[in-house]
């Protein structure tokens, strides 16, 4: 096991499926918690001013580790909306479970080895120009 901040400790180590329930609750929605939710840390809810911040951070940094035929898992709650406005070109395949509608996405390591901004414009990353498998 290893503690880390997204990628920060793992050095090039790349992987077939990068699974991720990050904070993604808004911050407004974090300061009207009922007393139950607030005795948990906040960072483990709190995802910003509109709880993306780091999914943002985990797109792009996730094509990085992943192998060319991995894929990207990451449950977003609400934010599907958000995210298929900053990312429009994205092909976000979502889930839907038995208590939720598209809370949950997937990316093919495709999709994300490019550098990601907001607004759908993408570039081939360095990372991924010169990537060779490897597995950790």
């Amino acid at each position: 096991m290893v503690e880390t901040d997204l990628f920060a400790n793992l050095g090039d180590a790349t992987f077939d499926l990068i699974l991720c329930n990050p904070p993604y609750v808004t911050a407004n929605a974090v300061a009207a918690f009922p007393a139950e939710h607030k005795s948990e840390p906040v960072m483990a809810h709190l995802g910003g001013a509109d709880g993306m911040d780091l999914v943002r951070r985990l797109m792009s940094t996730a094509g990085s580790h992943l192998t060319p035929g991995g894929t990207l898992v990451v449950e977003v709650g609400q934010g599907r909306s958000i995210l298929e406005r900053d990312y429009p070109d994205l092909p976000f395949v979502w889930f839907d479970t038995e208590h939720s509608r598209g809370e949950v996405f997937a990316l093919p390591a495709s999709a994300v080895q490019v550098d990601m901004k907001p607004g759908g414009k993408r570039s081939v990353s360095r990372a991924a120009k010169s990537k060779t498998p490897r597995r950790a």
